[in-house]
């Protein structure tokens, strides 16, 4: 990083390392090639792995399947790259995985279509 770029995050790794973390979860704009994680290393062999795994620092990871069926549904909306999942022994887990990042949140919440009652107001029977 440039000087300044380490000013911003007052020189302090962490910091950084938090704000890219928050891309994780929250649309603060896509990552950066260098902020993306390439390998996950599983500290025991599992017997399988979910569709949709949740990784260190909520880092969502799916597998190509789910990817395929994202990206029918939702072309270009998750921000994916692959990402190399490696047992203790160095070995690489035989299913390929893809990191995504969510970049489009939805709001459900309606208040115009929600019914607004007083405390002590009876509910509809």
């Amino acid at each position: 990083m440039s000087a300044e770029q380490r000013a911003a995050f007052d020189n302090r790794d962490v910091r950084y390392r938090y704000e890219v973390s928050r891309k994780f979860t929250e649309d603060t704009g896509p990552l950066e090639p260098h902020e993306r994680p390439s390998e996950f290393r599983l500290m025991e062999r599992p017997k399988s792995l979910g569709s949709l795994i949740l990784l260190n620092d909520r880092l969502l990871a799916v597998d190509a399947t789910l990817q395929e069926i994202n990206e029918r549904l939702e072309p270009c909306v998750q921000q994916l790259w692959p990402l190399r999942i490696t047992l203790r022994n160095g070995n690489e887990y035989p299913v390929p995985y893809y990191c995504m990042i969510i970049r489009r949140f939805i709001d459900s919440f309606a208040p115009e279509q929600s019914d607004v009652r007083q405390e002590g107001d009876q509910p509809f029977l």
